[in-house]
């Protein structure tokens, strides 16, 4: 940028500082709140440069005072060219280089082979001892109204209340999935 565009955007810039507010002080004030609003925005929007998109919002909203058009709002100019400048933004085509540095690495499967992970599951299941197996079974069978009304009469049939029941299944099922996944032993279920 050239010495004679530094003036210009300095001179434009207060220009939407007065327009923010007469008094100097409360229009600094205003600025850096707007500012923070816009930069907010930008970085819920998922914006690649949250920063600079504000700044960039906020020179063309400047821009915008200087052709002499009369604006409704400050704020609601703001907004239309920040969402200009983010679907812009979205537009422009990332290179491949730029796509692969983004991109988080891929974590490794966990599972592995399915035909394992099934064969440890059905193993581990049947180490369990039988009512806990039969809670696991019962509990997670079903659909939604079924699966409810089949529930309390089970919780009924156990003698025992329905939260208890749901925490119970609930911890034989997180022994049953680390001793799948190989953290833990399937003995004993919950109680």
């Amino acid at each position: 940028m050239g010495i004679e565009t530094d003036v210009a955007a300095k001179e434009v810039l207060a220009g939407l500082r007065a327009a923010l507010d007469p008094d100097p002080e409360r229009a600094a004030r205003k600025y850096v709140l707007l500012r923070r609003k816009l930069v907010s925005f930008f970085e819920w929007s998922g914006s690649k440069s949250p920063d600079a998109c504000a700044d960039e919002t906020l020179t063309a909203t400047a821009w915008k005072l200087t052709d002499g058009e009369p604006l409704q709002s400050l704020s609601i100019c703001c907004a239309a060219i920040a969402r200009t400048i983010l679907h812009k933004q979205s537009e422009t085509p990332a290179t491949p280089d730029a796509v692969t540095a983004q991109a988080p690495p891929a974590p490794p499967n966990p599972f592995g082979d399915l035909e394992k992970l099934v064969h440890a599951f059905q193993t581990n299941l049947d180490e369990l001892p039988a009512d806990s197996r039969d809670l696991l079974l019962t509990f997670y069978a079903g659909a939604a109204p079924k699966a409810i009304d089949a529930r309390q009469k089970l919780a009924e049939r156990l003698g025992i209340p329905l939260n208890q029941m749901r925490l119970r299944a609930h911890r034989t099922r997180t022994q049953l999935e680390q001793s799948v996944m190989g953290t833990e032993p399937a003995s004993g279920g919950a109680r």
